[in-house]
């Protein structure tokens, strides 16, 4: 086999356009190398599949003919179960899943796995992190084959492109990877936030939510139910980043988190107790599997009261202008009623009091 099978694109901004040309003893040699990487991880990991099918059964039936038979027309593509370390949070056990998909380009390992050799990789944990999340692991996976391959250019070889991905994946925390990439801005003053969640069930997100809340030094309560809420107040560049994690990062369904109303205390104002959850702080206000699926229910009027009745007259006057957003019976909603309320709420936020003042000196942009 002859002629062009990889890319030809540009890898890495501003070093022009790189292609790759195999022989056919060259293809032959990086199809040995494919089939001895696929072996190695399945004897690494117990969940791991390949595509196209008669490819997969040769793989089991160990055919020992495999490797002398032409690579197929179609692109392979290889997906792998990991398990990844929860390294801080607590109470949610050790490990996390995630799935690893490879799609493998003609004449791999000799053309990298990335978009220009038309190939890619996706780190998918669907339902926990959300999709920019995901899109900044699959941004540093890319980095990490590039540097992979300019590595062999110097040294040689054909290195293992997906095994250098799983080793990094499973020795990562992949949700506080990712939270460490968000950007603070600079903020000064005191700052108190409402959100509202369609629900918060989850126990391993509640536990990196308190994680960073303690990260952070910031007050407040998270909320479990249908719907759930989190009110946080603390330093505002702390809050701020506090928010960007909790609320970003992790992935929030069927609608995206709804940030409903900030404002900015005085130092004068009672500070509410360090972040934990409602049914920690103020358990009155849960109801165990009250709503109509089984979730919690929360009692936001009541909420309101026992928080006026604390001393945090202002909070609870907040909650009581968002009761409308958060109004629920045994977990119902009005759907109609509650996407108006929420745009009321965001409408009057709109016009609320400046913003605390930010310091000097060039902020980045938060990243996407």
């Amino acid at each position: 086999m002859s002629g062009t099978v990889g890319f030809s694109g540009n890898l890495k901004g501003g070093q022009g356009e790189m292609k790759k040309t195999l022989s056919r003893d060259e293809a032959a040699a990086a199809w040995m190398c494919l089939i001895d990487e696929i072996e190695e991880i399945e004897r690494g990991w117990s969940g791991i599949g390949v595509r196209p099918d008669r490819l997969a059964i040769a793989l089991r039936g160990h055919d020992e003919n495999v490797r002398e038979t032409a690579p197929p027309d179609e692109p392979v593509q290889v997906y792998v179960n990991v398990q990844i370390p929860i390294h801080r949070a607590k109470g949610v056990g050790k490990y996390s899943e995630c799935e690893v998909f490879f799609h493998l380009p003609r004449g791999y390992p000799a053309v990298p796995p990335v978009e220009q050799g038309e190939g890619d990789i996706e780190v998918n944990m669907t339902g926990h992190l959300s999709k920019p999340s995901m899109r900044v692991l699959a941004r540093e996976v890319h980095l990490l084959v590039i540097s992979k391959f300019e590595e062999a250019q110097v040294l040689g070889g054909y290195p293992k492109y997906m095994l250098e991905v799983l080793r990094w994946v499973e020795r990562l925390d992949l949700t506080e990877f990712v939270a460490s990439k968000c950007v603070p801005k600079r903020l000064e003053g005191l700052q108190r936030v409402w959100v509202r969640f369609h629900h918060i069930e989850s126990k391993v997100k509640s536990a990196y939510g308190l994680l960073w809340g303690k990260d952070h030094g910031v007050r407040g309560v998270i909320g479990k139910g249908q719907p759930g809420f989190a009110v946080v107040e603390g330093p505002a560049a702390e809050v701020d980043l506090f928010i960007q994690k909790f609320t970003s990062v992790i992935h929030w369904g069927p609608v995206p988190a709804e940030i409903l109303k900030t404002t900015y205390p005085t130092p004068e104002q009672r500070p509410l107790p360090p972040l934990a959850l409602l049914s920690t702080t103020y358990p009155q206000t849960v109801t165990s599997s009250g709503a109509f699926n089984g979730r919690d229910s929360i009692n936001f009027p009541l909420l309101a009261t026992i928080l006026s009745n604390q001393g945090h007259a202002e909070a609870a006057e907040e909650l009581k202008s968002l009761l409308p957003a958060y109004y629920h019976e045994n977990g119902h909603v009005d759907a109609e009623a509650t996407s108006s309320a929420i745009s009321a709420a965001k409408e009057v936020q709109n016009k609320a009091a400046p913003q605390p003042s930010k310091k000097k000196g060039k902020v980045k942009k938060r990243l996407q």
